[in-house]
């Protein structure tokens, strides 16, 4: 189980928080160019919180492959996460509704190649990623002369 028990209970919390947000900016009908944006910056707020809820529930060491998996998703979270508050504040505090969406694309970039390396990341085999990320050098050179 967990042994920082204060740990989860703040990260719970913290997705509870994320995900009552989400509900609540989701529920305007009016103004939603405004508040889309900051729905699904909170929505990357509970991804990653989830993920380290995940991180700190699963201790057993068979589950190790899958965790590492879904923990690559949170490098994309966060990397959208500016993004999605910049296009927020944007819309909170422009007149106007700005340049169309595909001279804002180039802001994308980090998050689509965060994306294709967790695809990357994705298609390595159990074997192969057990082998070159679990094991130490040193425990490969003992396991050798024995």
């Amino acid at each position: 189980m967990v042994d920082d028990k204060y740990l989860l209970a703040l990260s719970a919390f913290h997705l509870g928080m994320a995900l009552f947000c989400t509900n609540q900016l989701l529920l305007h009908q009016r103004h939603q160019r405004v508040y889309v944006p900051l729905a699904l910056f909170f929505v990357t707020q509970s991804v990653t919180e989830m993920l380290s809820i995940l991180d700190l529930v699963v201790v057993d060491e068979s589950y190790d492959y899958v965790v590492s998996r879904f923990n690559s998703l949170h490098v994309p979270a966060v990397f959208a996460q500016p993004l999605l508050l910049w296009l927020y504040v944007r819309a909170l505090t422009s007149e106007d509704d700005g340049p169309p969406i595909r001279q804002r694309l180039w802001h994308a970039v980090p998050i689509l190649l965060a994306i294709s390396m967790v695809v990357l990341f994705w298609t390595i085999p159990k074997s192969l990623f057990a082998r070159t990320i679990w094991s130490s050098p040193t425990s490969a050179n003992t396991s050798r002369r024995s």
